[in-house]
Order: structure tokens, then C-alpha cells, then sequence
């Protein structure tokens, strides 16, 4: 797809930018010749949560969890993501999403999460 949007994030402690487009997220980051690259398809992706201020975790159909961290404006880029990943039953909830271990060792948080899912049925 076409690339609308392309913002600045982190992902596992490694800056990058995080690549909003038609069809697909993309996350891209070369930090001293250690190359991450991430993409995530619409159609493969069954949930959006914020989490805090600043992050959005992402879990797919198989069950992949990420979470980019440390937009300097993270409601634009949901957003633009919500233009291409249109959920019309989106529901809100004040808890933390059910993480698994290793991306809860990143999310943990003492302060209360305020999070906002969007999700949608795995396709059979």
C-alpha cells in the first residue's frame, strides 16, 4: 500500500519510525548496523490497545504482540492507523490487556493504565 504517515517511536528500547500505510504497519530502525524491521497487516491484526501516554500495543491472529513505545503524539497515529483498520463494534476499558510474559516485562507499570482497545474476531 501507499504510505500515509511515518512517525517517530521505539520498539524493544530500539528507536525507529513506525510506517502507516493502505495496507500494512511497518517499523524500520538501523541503530549502529542492528537492522528491525516489523510489518504487521491489517487483516492479520485482531487488536489495538494504548497503553499510558505515549504507547500501542498491537497483538495479530497468531497470536504476536508488539508494542511501540514514546510517539511524541500517539492519538494522531492511532488515528491514522483507526483510516485503514476500521472496527465498527470498538470497545473502551479502564485495565491492562492481557500480555504475554516477555511483553509484560516491558509494560509493567506501577501507575494505572488507561487503555482503549479496538478489536475484531479472528478470521476463520
Amino acid at each position: 500500500g501507499v504510505v500515509v504517515g511515518d512517525y517517530a517511536c521505539s520498539y524493544q528500547r530500539q528507536s525507529g519510525r513506525l510506517y502507516v500505510s493502505t495496507g500494512a504497519l511497518f517499523f524500520y530502525s538501523n541503530l549502529f548496523g542492528f537492522e528491525k524491521k516489523i510489518c504487521v497487516k491489517y487483516d492479520e491484526l485482531v487488536e489495538i490497545t494504548i497503553l499510558r501516554t505515549t504507547s500501542l500495543y498491537l497483538r495479530t491472529a497468531d497470536d504476536e504482540e508488539h508494542v511501540f513505545r514514546s510517539f511524541q503524539d500517539r492519538d494522531a497515529v492511532l488515528e491514522e492507523i483507526e483510516k485503514f483498520y476500521n472496527v465498527p463494534s470498538a470497545e473502551c476499558r479502564l485495565e491492562e490487556p492481557e500480555l504475554s510474559s516477555a511483553t509484560k516485562d516491558e509494560a509493567t507499570c506501577d501507575d494505572a493504565i488507561q487503555t482503549k482497545s479496538i478489536s475484531k474476531e479472528k478470521k476463520q
